[in-house]
């Protein structure tokens, strides 16, 4: 099912509400897929000491800058997923 705005345009996937919450009385959209996706990878950042001290070897960071450098991190995984989540729905659309 495509989700579609207000304005009558597709909503891109990574625009989607990840855990709406609907009753009689309202519709609250909460996070979007992107957010809810790059919250889960910075939980993982956070949670592993290894990966954060291979992400500020790799990007060559000074030590106040840590979090802007994680942060980052998380969002281009989240991306990465709905990238390929999104390549991996057209093809399983093209067998049917």
């Amino acid at each position: 099912m495509t989700a579609i705005s207000n304005k009558g345009e597709q909503i891109p996937n990574c625009d989607k509400s990840a855990y709406p919450a609907i009753t009689e009385l309202f519709f609250e959209p909460g996070l979007t897929k992107r957010e809810a996706f790059a919250m889960a990878a910075m939980q993982g950042i956070l949670a592993s000491r290894e990966l954060q001290e291979c992400l500020i070897t790799d990007q060559k960071i000074d030590g106040t800058n840590h979090e802007n450098c994680f942060a980052a991190f998380a969002v281009k995984q989240a991306d990465a997923l709905l990238n390929e989540l999104d390549n991996s729905y057209r093809e399983y659309k093209k067998d049917f």
